[in-house]
């Protein structure tokens, strides 16, 4: 979260996860409940071998698919490449039809497209993962893709999809447990902790908060954590705690590749060392 409005740019949440993969054995096949969870039916004595080859040579193939779909995302989370990722994603056909690994792929284009000012194709991509949003039906699915539409929305400055995806995390809640909607609420719930303690102007509990969505970014999504920690150098800055200020700009400067907000750090650490200089020469 670059910034901790509600409807703001950037968000440190939105870690994707991929799909479950479903591989087919001979006595049993995987099937997927409401939730995404896996349960196990015996199959053996009603599928016919081909049936179960065909399962298997289908899992296998979303195997790959995820494997492709892991090492495309870490281009940008990991290696915080935007135009990188623009380039390796460029011929692929996003468009989603309910949550798949094309969802997730949609929301890391847009993130990146926003990033070097390509807002246009950001929205177009955005509407397309609002009909996919809107047509999925499972509760854990539904709020994890509310949470990814809902952190492109926010990049974007659209209030009013923000909101109905926010209703959406509400509606399918966090009680049953399920990892997904657990996840969801988390983020809704830092996103509208952070907006209060801005508006508070609390800049200390602030950065608190940006320093603990960095702390659960790693390691896996390096980009949340700089984002976070870009924040947080901020807030630290408002608070008047120039150190902490400049520790977290340089996490950021130093681990953001080309995104945005480490660009922006890099600028704050300058400009706060030739302050330093001035100062010191006075």
């Amino acid at each position: 979260m670059a910034s901790s409005r509600m409807f703001g740019a950037v968000s440190a949440g939105g870690r994707a996860l991929v799909a479950a993969i479903c591989v087919a054995a001979v006595a049993c096949l995987p099937l997927a409940t409401e939730d995404g969870n896996l349960v196990v039916g015996k199959a053996a004595a009603v599928l016919s071998p081909w049936i179960v080859a065909a399962v298997a040579c289908s899992a296998f193939a979303e195997v790959a698919k995820g494997g492709i779909a892991r090492r495309l995302t870490a281009v940008l989370d990991q290696g915080c490449d935007p135009r990188s990722y623009l380039d390796a994603t460029e011929g692929l056909k996003l468009y989603p039809k309910g949550y798949d690994l094309s969802f997730v792929l949609a929301h890391r284009r847009a993130c990146a497209l926003v990033y070097v000012g390509r807002d246009g194709e950001a929205e177009a991509l955005a509407s397309s993962m609002e009909l996919a949003f809107l047509r999925e039906s499972r509760k854990s699915p539904k709020a994890y893709m509310a949470m990814l539409l809902l952190d492109v929305s926010r990049r974007l400055g659209d209030g009013a999809l923000a909101e109905k995806c926010a209703q959406a995390i509400r509606l399918c809640g966090a009680e049953s447990g399920m990892p997904w909607r657990v996840a969801a609420s988390s983020y809704l719930r830092d996103v509208e902790e952070g907006a209060a303690l801005e508006a508070e102007g609390d800049w200390g509990a602030l950065a608190a908060l940006y320093g603990r969505v960095a702390e659960a970014a790693l390691p896996n999504d390096v980009r949340a954590a700089v984002e976070a920690r870009s924040a947080q150098g901020s807030a630290f800055e408002r608070a008047g705690e120039v150190a902490s200020a400049e520790a977290s700009y340089r996490f950021a400067a130093e681990r953001g590749g080309s995104l945005p907000c480490a660009l922006e750090a890099r600028a704050r650490l300058e400009g706060m060392a030739a302050q330093t200089a001035r100062g010191g020469a006075s």
